[in-house]
């Protein structure tokens, strides 16, 4: 990827089943809970719950009180004004907890909503956004670039939204330990998503960065983000298109380069539900076209 926001991004995830993996780490550790399962959505495939019971979850351990940028991608299927929350970051407690989180409307109000808490028992920054339309595509960018709220901004399909809120608190005992497709978790669940969820996405940009003109441009054309590395050779092997094969390379997915070609690497294959390298014939070799991750055609040739 060489998209301008890729560099700020720790977590990049297409939750198209229920273990996917994370293209930025390269690693899965996903658990599904109750009841979500792979969607087909307008804009392709995608996960989604039942609302009450469902949802993604792994432990992670990241600090809540820093930076944060916070992606997701969803088709709606419902319009009201309950909580569903997309995605979120939450920690251990119960109660008044830290989280972040971007959600299909608010306790009182339809819109699209994002808030941050950064400590346990402290100020939240709420920032709302437009009423959806079932069946529509959000694009959705909760950027916290600072304690004051009217430095931090929720953007959606290219319009930014200030959040509301005292200053946060920007030290302490702070951390979140769950990350939730579906919910929001924290050391209890709520407020879980019927939604088609496509795309989630973290990352802890540095003190000072100012994203406004990338994640205006992002949330008007968010596959751009998944388009592949520009190369300057062009190959042609025998009829049909040429792909190129996704390699695990030093922990990360990415497409083969130039120099990686005919060095023995082994793709990325799906076997039996799975990612994983190929080790001898098994599985079907995984390509990156238009910004997703498909099985290779048979009228297509494998670069390797």
């Amino acid at each position: 990827m060489d998209h301008s926001l890729a560099g700020y991004l720790s977590s990049l995830t297409l939750p198209n089943d229920t273990n996917p993996v994370d293209l930025v780490s390269g690693q899965m550790g996903w658990a599904k809970v109750g009841a979500i399962d792979p969607s087909i959505s307008k804009a392709g495939t995608a996960v989604k719950g039942d609302g009450s019971t469902g949802y993604l979850s792994r432990s992670i351990n990241v600090s809540s009180y820093r930076p944060h940028l916070m992606l997701a991608v969803f088709e709606a299927t419902v319009v009201s004004a309950t909580p569903k929350t997309i995605y979120s970051l939450g920690s251990a407690m119960f109660g008044s907890s830290a989280y972040i989180r971007i959600s299909n409307g608010s306790d009182t109000t339809t819109p699209i909503m994002a808030q941050i808490r950064s400590v346990d028992n402290s100020t939240l920054h709420t920032a709302t956004g437009p009423a959806p339309t079932v069946g529509e595509l959000y694009a959705c960018a909760w950027y916290v670039s600072s304690t004051s709220s009217a430095d931090n901004k929720l953007w959606v399909n290219g319009t930014s939204y200030t959040a509301t809120g005292g200053t946060l608190q920007a030290s302490g005992s702070g951390t979140f330990v769950h990350e939730a497709i579906g919910t929001l978790k924290r050391g209890t669940l709520a407020h879980y998503s019927p939604d088609h969820i496509l795309l989630v996405a973290r990352g802890i940009p540095p003190l000072g960065t100012n994203l406004d003109a990338v994640l205006r441009e992002w949330t008007q054309n968010p596959w751009d983000l998944l388009e592949p590395e520009r190369s300057r050779t062009i190959f042609i092997f025998g009829s049909g298109l040429s792909r190129r094969a996704l390699i695990l390379d030093s922990g990360r997915i990415r497409q083969i380069t130039d120099a990686q070609v005919g060095t023995g690497q082994k793709p990325l294959v799906l076997d039996a539900g799975r990612i994983k390298q190929r080790v001898a014939s098994e599985g079907n070799p995984l390509v990156l076209v238009n910004g997703r991750i498909r099985e290779i055609m048979p009228n297509e040739t494998l670069i390797i």
